[in-house]
């Protein structure tokens, strides 16, 4: 219980519940290197 879905996600109250984006998306070049960091970052723990 509560673990891949949260627990009392299902009651009505959080039916109405909408989104609001509070940031623009990162751009995908962006992203590329972020994964290449955490590619690097990774790196130094697996030695």
């Amino acid at each position: 219980m509560g673990h891949l879905i949260p627990g009392g996600t299902g009651f009505p109250l959080h039916h109405k519940i909408r989104l609001v984006q509070k940031a623009e998306p990162i751009a995908e070049a962006d992203m590329i290197d972020i994964q290449e960091a955490e590619r690097k970052f990774d790196q130094l723990w697996d030695k």
